[in-house]
């Protein structure tokens, strides 16, 4: 069975440097914004697993 990935649209508010320069990679790779805001995102949260974890397990409790 395959997994499907969901997408939330939302409106974010991101630095206007932070934007043109995704926005340049994204060109240059051949992909979009969103596909690298969403690696770059990914990557974040992985090296703040164990806070994550934390987190959850406080609000478990």
């Amino acid at each position: 069975m395959m997994s499907m990935e969901k997408y939330v649209k939302t409106t974010l508010k991101i630095r206007e440097d932070i934007f043109l320069k995704g926005k340049l990679l994204a060109s240059a790779r051949g992909v979009s914004f969103s596909e690298i805001l969403n690696e770059s995102l990914e990557a974040y949260l992985k090296a703040h697993e164990n806070e994550i974890r934390q987190k959850i397990s406080e609000v478990m409790k």
